[in-house]
């Protein structure tokens, strides 16, 4: 019967359409993660290592904003490689070139360099030349300990004063770099030169950030939002169907028992039942949340633990009534069977199609909860799921800044799916209820 049931249930439109929805989703956050090896825990790891996120630009938007017709500058890395060195004595001096193609309608949000140093006795000159010939000296850095220095050119006091000098204009170096009344397109030559002391290598790299990465963007710590994304989708199914199914389970045996049993026991459930209805569930979460920080398997125990009764098992109960005064209860009483027997094997299978219909029905709800607590500082503290981006997103002042992908697209993957679960609930109400039924 389940299994005709569910035949049904996906072949309809709107069941197929929840389905297709679902894997979509699916399908996205697999090929992504696939990147990674699902290793869950790297990715975690990863999601919450300021550094593993350096080369990534801060609050950049979509890709894909640039097929509407922007012009938006990508992020590009160079390191710069020798192209001559000579030793004189006990001196290694060495000249280090690199090439960044830039042509963009606007400027770059950053501009980084970064010294990887073998060396702890090290003298080092950079210089930029421009698509129209002109010669900016950046900076120059002594170097003592080995080690790897990222140097922002716009908190660099010396790069600011030698290219306003050199320019004659004043504004953040990263943007006179790149400026000649308008973004100045071509190709920038950065030249290092550098004199070690203790001849031992000296590597630069230079970062230019551009304004768009990836499918979703980054956030304020240059995390790829569709990293949290494809880790948040499997975690809201997760979340939601193991909490929905849990709940349906347990408050359907407690019906089946209730209605079985009748009399005292059947009093005793209907009452606490009754109890468990009209408690404060979210203020009672959140209390719970607030003072135990709990995780996400942690947060699901509670959900179920203020939910072992309630609406289900009063409606489970009344089907029971139904079914255990049928002709083949009858006879498996009267062949010996014990409670516990007809319970499972006779009672639960009847019960089960109403019970799928009430799980999808209920996994939005349960999706949406876990949202919320999250943007109450509440859920879990490590995970990257959807509800979390949302609530960095508003931390971070992105409603009111314009940085409207950190918000939107999380929450249209997060109202996707639970419109994707909706239908196929709705599918389940149509094959189960004959008046929804399509003509």
């Amino acid at each position: 019967m389940l299994r005709e049931i569910l035949r049904e249930v996906f072949t309809s439109r709107s069941g197929f359409a929840g389905l297709a929805i679902l894997a979509v989703l699916g399908v996205l956050s697999a090929v992504f993660l696939a990147q990674y090896g699902f290793d869950v825990e790297s990715i975690v790891d990863a999601w919450n290592d300021d550094a593993y996120w350096l080369d990534n630009p801060r609050l950049a938007a979509p890709e894909w904003v640039n097929l509407f017709g922007a012009n938006l500058p990508r992020t590009s890395m160079v390191r710069l490689e020798a192209v001559r060195s000579v030793e004189v004595g006990d001196v290694l001096a060495a000249r280090l070139e690199g090439y960044v193609d830039y042509y963009y309608d606007d400027y770059p949000s950053e501009v980084q360099i970064i010294v990887d140093s073998q060396s702890s006795n090290s003298f080092v000159e950079l210089q930029v030349v421009r698509p129209d010939g002109k010669r900016l000296r950046l900076m120059s850095l002594s170097i003592t300990r080995p080690g790897e220095e990222r140097i922002n050119v716009d908190s660099s006091e010396e790069v600011a004063a030698n290219v306003e000098r050199a320019l004659g204009a004043s504004g953040a170096p990263s943007r006179l770099i790149f400026d000649a009344g308008g973004p100045l397109k071509g190709t920038y030559e950065f030249v290092a030169v550098v004199n070690s002391f203790d001849k031992r290598p000296v590597n630069i790299s230079v970062v230019v950030y551009g304004k768009v990465h990836g499918l979703a963007g980054t956030d304020e710590k240059r995390r790829d939002i569709f990293m949290g994304i494809s880790m948040g989708i499997p975690i809201a199914y997760m979340f939601g169907l193991v909490t929905a199914f849990a709940i349906v389970i347990v408050q359907s045996l407690f019906g089946i028992v209730a209605g079985w049993f009748g009399g005292r026991v059947d009093a005793a459930v209907d009452r606490l039942a009754d109890i468990f209805l009209i408690l404060p569930f979210l203020p009672i979460l959140i209390m719970v949340s607030f003072l135990y920080r709990l995780d996400l398997l942690s947060i699901i125990g509670v959900i179920v633990a203020l939910s072992l009764v309630g609406s289900t098992t009063k409606v489970v109960r009344s089907m029971t009534l139904q079914i255990k005064s049928e002709a083949y209860i009858e006879a498996a009483r009267a062949l010996g069977a014990s409670s516990a027997r007809i319970i499972l094997v006779h009672i639960f299978p009847r019960v089960l199609p109403y019970s799928f219909a009430l799980v999808t029905t209920l996994i939005p709800s349960y999706v949406y909860l876990e949202a919320a607590l999250a943007i109450l500082g509440l859920g879990d503290p490590f995970l990257p799921t959807l509800g979390k981006i949302i609530s960095e997103a508003f931390g971070g002042g992105a409603a009111f800044s314009g940085y409207w992908w950190w918000v939107l697209i999380p929450s249209a993957f997060l109202v996707a799916m639970t419109v994707g679960f909706s239908l196929i609930g709705y599918a389940f109400d149509k094959v189960l209820n004959p008046r929804l039924r399509e003509q």
